[in-house]
């Protein structure tokens, strides 16, 4: 629907964003928007910021003025943050997109603009790092900033029934670094076991495939790397009450490797019970019983 300013003052819809139409005053607009706050009005007004040049201070001021009356829209957020990004200003690229998860913290898409930002910076060895600091150094310092940025956005939203973009794609970050020998006590497995972990209790779309990504990652690792001393000693004492007594008389030399084996049965029993507990406790999604059906 046309605004009624675009009507009183003759600017056409249909023609293309110009700086030659002369019939848009930009200020007189903005004046006129920021008086009427209607939606529509203003998104004419953002459009137009993409179509033509206009000096970035300018933008700022716009984008500012609506996101404090629309602050849930979390697309223009990012346009906000692709402005200041096209203008090489990536601290401002970050304070955006730290004022739009504070609004919208539930947002998974903003949280994965977000993210990407920061890896893609990370990855160029664009971070700043700090005077005398070597590039593995950086690149530790860079990979824990990802990390931990992944941890917020999974406290913030991981709970949302279709979050699952924001869990795999840290599981798969993790799996991609080589973070293993820094990780001290194989902390990269045991990361990622305790990402999987808090995953498959909560009920999301795709449920069932996590599960079986985490038994298939289970069956993949040494258990003693994805638990500490404590929990390995306390596991392996479990397996090996369910290694047969015939095993152990035929003096096999293959009592580790039944062990493990027995580990594996045991929490792919147990995380199996706890999936099927969550789908009896969530059956309709994170929305709870809202969601049933009614036809």
């Amino acid at each position: 629907m046309q605004s009624t300013f675009v009507q009183e003052s003759s600017v056409n819809h249909s023609t293309e964003y110009s700086t030659e139409n002369e019939e848009f005053d930009l200020e007189k607009y903005f004046t006129y928007v920021r008086e009427n706050s209607d939606f529509d009005s203003w998104t004419y007004l953002l459009h137009y910021l993409e179509q033509n040049t206009v000096p970035i201070a300018t933008i700022r001021e716009i984008f500012d003025h609506f996101l404090s009356k629309f602050p849930y829209c979390f697309g223009y957020w990012k346009k906000y943050a692709d402005f200041e990004a096209i203008h090489s200003n990536p601290k401002r690229v970050e304070a955006i997109f730290e004022r739009g998860v504070t609004a919208i913290s539930p947002c998974v898409d903003l949280w994965l603009f977000y993210i990407d930002f920061v890896r893609e910076r990370v990855a160029n060895g664009e971070e700043d790092g700090g005077a005398g600091e070597s590039h593995e150094e950086k690149d530790s310092q860079g990979q824990d900033r990802v990390v931990k940025l992944f941890e917020r956005a999974i406290e913030a939203a991981g709970r949302d029934f279709q979050a699952d973009r924001i869990w795999t794609q840290f599981i798969e970050y993790l799996r991609q670094q080589g973070l293993e020998e820094g990780f001290e006590g194989g902390r990269k497995s045991r990361k990622m076991f305790e990402i999987y972990q808090q995953l498959i209790s909560i009920p999301m779309s795709q449920h069932s495939q996590h599960l079986e990504a985490f038994k298939t990652f289970i069956g993949q690792n040494d258990p003693g790397a994805m638990l500490s001393q404590e929990q390995y000693e306390a596991v392996k004492a479990e397996a090996k009450k369910r290694v047969t007594d015939s095993a152990e008389a035929s003096g096999t030399k293959t009592i580790n490797g039944r062990v493990t084996q027995g580990y594996y049965g045991n929490t792919d029993w147990n995380y199996a019970a706890s999936y099927g507990q969550t789908q009896y406790d969530y059956p309709y999604g994170s929305y709870g019983y809202n969601n049933v059906p009614t036809t």
